[in-house]
């Protein structure tokens, strides 16, 4: 029984079973990357150029992030101080105060110490006062501010009794909602622009006796928020030096990634070259040593005829049966050698087919009997065990015994 087994170029696994196509994503992911592979500079300038972007969106991100955050914790910080601020006035005291001529009264100093005090501990503060809604208006009580003021603005200082129009929201809110408050940006009056926070002073039978009010210059507030923007320009500028970083490396990378395979490609055509050249003097060479070949064997083949009319001696006859029996095995190499050659070319068939073991043996004999003879030894072949067919009487060993 024959089976014939094709060599192809096709794909095809270890087991046997068909190869698998390669998938159509996986093709397009490497057409995409050789093409990436052929613009270095346009690659890295695109990987740079994403990882940038993503790096400023991220910076961006933290940014409002942490501006958002600072902002709260100010705010917070100054609704807190306002907060304890108004715990520490003393109420009667307070309550005593009402015209510029109260300035000085021993009722004054006592309501102005704890702020004084509060002024002096946090430095961020800028000014610090009480204030209180009357059936006229909103108008300043205490106030412990005493440095004086640029040429550009009114003292800095305020008696009671002065009446104020508020700017700020956030002062209004507190009047209305009778609780803290802060405000929500920064707003501008005739003393400059500030954040404030404010908190009611409660009497003893629960009543308000006055509001606290905590400004905080706007300058100071800005300050803490440019805090962020300049370690939000470091970070950018980090960004952007990884960014050209990663792009020049990528550069490099596609650069050499494209210099191996153009030698890789080079390299394949020269082997595809030196091959079909390897092939074609093997087609060459086994040509040339088929057709003296043939003619050997056809010189060959009529001794043996001559011998079977009786036209040449015995002798004659069987170096006939050599010359035609080398030949063959000569004959046989040049095959094994184009058939090596369409091995590499992928279109070799391969068929199984039963085989004379004791004629191959018997030829090997006959092949060796000139080699044996020129030494003075004798090769011969054993007839073997009964029920198999001996060789042709044709194929016999000939040959001079020492």
């Amino acid at each position: 029984m024959e089976r014939e087994t094709e060599f192809t170029s096709s794909f095809a696994s270890t087991d046997g079973t068909p190869g698998l196509p390669v998938p159509r994503t996986r093709g397009s992911i490497r057409s995409v990357a050789s093409l990436a592979l052929r613009r270095p500079r346009v690659l890295g300038a695109t990987v740079g150029l994403i990882l940038f972007t993503f790096a400023a969106f991220g910076m961006l991100a933290v940014h409002n992030f942490a501006s958002d955050a600072i902002e709260s914790a100010v705010r917070r910080s100054l609704q807190g101080v306002a907060i304890a601020a108004a715990r520490s006035v003393p109420v009667e005291a307070h309550a005593r105060i009402h015209t510029a001529a109260d300035e000085g009264s021993p009722a004054y100093q006592q309501a102005i110490a704890p702020l004084e005090e509060l002024q002096r501990t946090l430095p961020e503060i800028r000014y610090v006062y009480t204030f209180r809604q009357t059936a006229d208006g909103i108008e300043f009580v205490v106030d412990p501010t005493t440095e004086p003021a640029p040429v550009s603005r009114p003292d800095d200082h305020t008696p009671p009794g002065t009446f104020y129009k508020p700017t700020d929201a956030a002062m209004i809110a507190a009047i209305h909602r009778k609780a803290a408050t802060v405000s929500g940006e920064v707003y501008t009056d005739h003393w400059g622009s500030f954040v404030s926070g404010y908190a009611p002073v409660f009497a003893a039978d629960g009543t308000v006796e006055c509001f606290v009010g905590i400004d905080m210059d706007a300058a100071t507030y800005q300050a803490h928020l440019r805090a962020i923007d300049a370690a939000t320009g470091v970070g950018t500028a980090i960004a952007a030096l990884g960014s050209l970083l990663v792009a020049y490396a990528t550069f490099c990378w596609a650069t050499s990634r494209r210099a191996e395979e153009a030698a890789m490609v080079a390299a394949r055509e020269e082997a595809l070259r030196a091959n079909h050249a390897k092939s074609e003097f093997i087609a060459n060479v086994s040509h040339e040593i088929r057709t003296p070949m043939t003619a050997i064997l056809g010189y060959a083949e009529i001794m043996r005829e001559d011998a079977a009319l009786g036209r040449i001696s015995d002798l004659g006859s069987c170096a006939g049966e050599v010359i035609a029996r080398n030949g063959q095995h000569i004959l046989g190499v040049v095959n094994d050698i184009i058939d090596a050659a369409r091995v590499e070319a992928g279109e070799m068939s391969i068929a199984r087919a039963p085989i004379d073991l004791r004629a191959i043996a018997h030829d090997a004999v006959q092949f060796l009997a000139a080699r044996a003879a020129a030494r003075a030894s004798r090769c011969a072949s054993s007839r073997g065990s009964a029920g198999r067919q001996p060789p042709s009487p044709t194929r016999s060993a000939c040959g001079r015994s020492s």
